[in-house]
């Protein structure tokens, strides 16, 4: 008989269940286990669970994503932030992706996520979601394409064969297809025959309504169980395909580039002026520290055009640098 042996867990229980929040309680690990697999869980809850987000739209009468359209009191900037607020549960056995939602209105009055036409297998949760306030008894014609991913996804890295397949004058949208909002866990020492140092996991899990936090959980098990059933294969070769990088040297390296003033960015002088004079933006990193909605917003607020902004993410993209994924505010 072993002096001593490893701990594992003997399963867990629910502690408390809602429909978009889980108390998930694993009663038993061993010492220092807790966060270690805390940690490793929150993280794949957070990233990794598959979900549906809208990731193009189609606006009869539109040219581009930086325009107004008469007799809508949003500009369509507002409209697309709108639409990517929508939480959506596809069932894939009744619908093909990418899933059309179509929309078809006369003002005036107020749109909300209710008024969208869904295929069979398409549910939307936040019903009440507002979408636009039309003014005028004007028509609006839309089509809201909706896929499936993981964590989040700019637009820009869309294949151009992914992008094909829609209609001409589509606007695409960053998909943030996470459906886990939210991940705390804490953990406390526990008694264990003999042993008093033993510890309780208590997880808490947050979703936006399209999946259960207890199946939410699983998936993240699961996920964690495949990349280390992976791992544990000896690989007979060294892959060439992968590049080896110093992670400390490539974070200190886009510390570096935030700290680059706005007017190392490379774009043009009239938007350099912009953002210092009037949003007090300095260097590149108060640049990025904003949302790409955020940044749009003001440029039409401002009479810029869609190449302008086009100009400022290129430069962005440029340094290896990505814009916030939520305000401020939201934060």
């Amino acid at each position: 008989m072993a002096v001593s042996e490893l701990l594992y867990p003997n399963g867990f229980y629910v502690e408390e269940k809602k429909d978009s929040y889980a108390r998930i309680v694993i009663p038993l690990l061993e010492k220092s286990y807790a966060i270690t697999v805390g940690n490793a869980l929150r993280r794949v809850l957070l990233s990794s669970i598959e979900g549906y987000a809208v990731v193009a739209v189609n606006i009869e009468g539109v040219d581009h994503e930086f325009t107004a359209m008469e007799g809508v009191l949003e500009d369509v900037p507002y409209i697309v932030v709108n639409l990517k607020r929508l939480n959506i549960k596809v069932d894939e056995s009744l619908v093909d992706l990418p899933a059309r939602i179509t929309l078809d209105v006369k003002g005036p009055r107020e749109v909300k996520a209710s008024d969208l036409e869904l295929p069979s297998g398409v549910e939307i949760i936040n019903a009440d979601q507002h979408i636009m306030t039309i003014t005028t008894d004007r028509e609006v014609r839309a089509e809201i394409y909706v896929d499936k991913g993981i964590g989040f996804y700019p637009m820009e890295d869309y294949e151009e064969s992914y992008k094909e397949q829609f209609p001409i004058n589509t606007i695409f949208v960053d998909g943030n297809f996470s459906p886990v909002e939210k991940v705390n866990f804490s953990f406390e020492k526990v008694r264990y025959g003999s042993f008093i140092n033993k510890e309780k996991l208590t997880l808490e899990i947050w979703t936006n309504g399209t999946v259960d936090p207890v199946d939410a959980y699983l998936r993240a098990l699961d996920i964690l169980k495949k990349h280390f059933e992976s791992a544990s294969r000896e690989l007979t070769y060294r892959s060439q395909e992968v590049e080896f990088v110093d992670i400390e040297e490539f974070e200190k390296s886009l510390e570096e580039k935030r700290k680059l003033p706005i007017e190392k960015l490379g774009i043009p002088q009239i938007l350099v002026n912009f953002f210092q004079k009037k949003r007090n933006i300095n260097t590149v990193g108060d640049l990025v520290s904003y949302t790409e909605e955020e940044i749009a917003d003001w440029l039409v607020e401002e009479g810029f055009t869609l190449e302008d902004m086009e100009k400022v993410k290129d430069a962005v993209k440029k340094l290896s640098l990505n814009f916030a994924k939520k305000s401020k505010q939201e934060q």
